[in-house]
């Protein structure tokens, strides 16, 4: 007697607690409320980088629907999704490939969100990539994408890593940054906002643009894809309201991070711990390379991008190419 009176009293509670949202104008009650999917709580995770530059707008204007959640330049963002401590993650290409082939294709990439932005910044007299014969280029992360990119262009132009060019690692970019702006490095590769950071301070020039060096390597269509947004695909199977949502939203950050809103835009990566100077942030935006590409436009462009890696090294992509549920596409 006892047990099914502290049913009906719990039973009772509830529907008292629920009442306030599912009664109706005349006095009537409607149910179904009661039985409705609750939204997602989304989280963000991505590096104060170029990578991430349009989630600074979702954390000043969105923060209601989005956890946005900015790390530095050496962390793993990809391993947040694998791990389940985030919805969404940034991060590189290669990286989202191999999250994809060692989930077992449990990771779709929603949209690639920047396209080139790869600098070579020297102090030194390089005009072509054969000029980098005898230097000693720093580069961030052994296996990076970077690091796979280069070694392509490196061979493209008969020059052997470790022979004909030295390739001096660090862990990060910021460590990259550091090398630079301490005299210890003549020749970097740097993404923003580490390359306008170098060229504010120093007398680095930019001598060679290594995602068009890239793109020259592939047909007319190709591009230098960066980063992409990736999220699981159990999250995007069970909430597809929410992932066009989340692609409306970064639209709109995107086409805000431009030359109309400069001003502004600068403002807002300084105050998002991207940039140190306003001045310096406005003059770099347009080259941090923030796209918003989605659907059969994405598609083609991280296939031949992928394609490209995998032809120069398989272990770029986790030792395989991604099949066409890769990309997600509505």
């Amino acid at each position: 007697m006892k047990r099914l009176f502290a049913v009906i009293l719990c039973a009772v509670l509830i529907f008292g607690l629920a009442s306030c949202k599912v009664r109706k104008t005349d006095g009537s009650f409607d149910v179904s409320v009661l039985t409705e999917k609750p939204a997602p709580e989304i989280t963000i995770s991505c590096r104060t980088d170029n990578t991430g530059i349009a989630f600074a707008y979702f954390k000043e204007k969105l923060s209601d629907d989005y956890t946005v959640s900015f790390s530095g330049a050496s962390s793993d963002i990809a391993s947040l999704l694998k791990t389940g401590k985030t919805t969404v993650a940034v991060c590189s290409l290669t990286q989202a490939a191999e999250l994809y082939n060692s989930t077992g294709g449990d990771a779709q990439i929603l949209c690639v969100n920047t396209l080139n932005g790869i600098y070579v910044l020297s102090k030194n007299k390089i005009k072509t990539c054969k000029d980098l014969v005898d230097e000693n280029i720093y580069v961030a992360g052994e296996g990076s994408q970077t690091d796979y990119m280069l070694a392509a262009l490196l061979d493209e132009n008969d020059l052997t890593a470790g022979e004909d060019v030295q390739v001096t690692y660090q862990t990060d970019e910021a460590q990259v940054m550091s090398a630079a702006l301490n005299g210890t490095a003549q020749t970097v590769i740097l993404t923003e906002p580490y390359a306008s950071k170098v060229l504010a301070a120093t007398d680095f020039k930019t001598v060679l643009n290594l995602s068009e060096e890239w793109s020259a390597l592939g047909s007319e269509e190709m591009q230098a894809v960066g980063s992409c947004v990736v999220a699981t695909r159990d999250f995007v199977n069970n909430n597809p309201d929410e992932v066009e949502k989340l692609l409306d939203d970064i639209r709109t950050a995107t086409a805000f991070f431009s030359e109309d809103n400069s001003t502004r835009a600068a403002e807002m990566l300084v105050k998002n711990n991207f940039y140190n100077d306003a001045a310096v942030a406005e003059t770099a935006i347009a080259d941090c390379g923030a796209v918003c590409l989605t659907g059969k436009e994405m598609r083609t462009l991280v296939n031949l991008n992928v394609s490209a890696l995998y032809t120069a090294d398989p272990a770029s992509t986790g030792g395989s190419l991604p099949d066409d549920g890769f990309c997600y596409i509505q």
